[in-house]
């Protein structure tokens, strides 16, 4: 499993220490790569930008993006996903965890963190119709889709937007 967007490891060590699963974690962030080293030494980190993955051909049974896409701008997308399709072994999986506009006058930008409002990151947001174009474009079947509504005091003011999608 390729874990884009690793953050500090966490998942990625349970997707690996829980369900025995090979695990190879990418974080475009230095700072972010050395806490997941820190805290897992037996993770295989990786420092690369989901837009210049170098891995060979077929590397993967699946990728696991957890709220990574979102970072990356619109005019990369679709890019992004063809990439990730050639990393992937034939009928593997993509799995998509995204920010969904709650109307249609949101657009992609910078957003305050709701628990550090002087931070502000990069949000690329996607609606269903948009996710389903990109991945059909990079060669990807949707499978299933489903969302939910933010937790206010926690997180960005969109829509939770999750998708799988298999190779085609």
């Amino acid at each position: 499993i390729l874990d884009l967007g690793c953050g500090t490891g966490n998942i990625a060590h349970e997707m690996q220490k829980q369900h025995n699963l090979e695990v190879t974690a990418v974080d475009i962030s230095d700072k972010m790569i050395d806490i997941a080293k820190k805290q897992f030494p037996d993770l295989k980190t990786i420092k690369m930008d989901i837009r210049k993955l170098d891995f060979p051909t077929a590397s993967f049974r699946g990728v696991f993006a957890n709220y990574s896409l979102i970072h990356v701008p619109e005019k990369d997308v679709n890019q992004s996903l063809i990439n990730i399709n050639k990393l992937l072994k034939p009928n593997g999986y993509i799995y998509l965890a995204l920010q969904e506009p709650v109307n249609k006058m949101e657009k992609d930008g910078y957003f305050s963190v709701v628990y550090k409002p002087e931070v502000k990151l990069f949000i690329n947001l996607f609606t269903e119709s948009e996710i389903r174009t990109h991945l059909e474009e990079s060669g990807f079947n949707t499978m299933w889709v489903d969302r939910r509504v933010h937790e206010p005091e926690m997180e960005f003011p969109f829509n939770k937007l999750f998708v799988i999608a298999q190779k085609v």
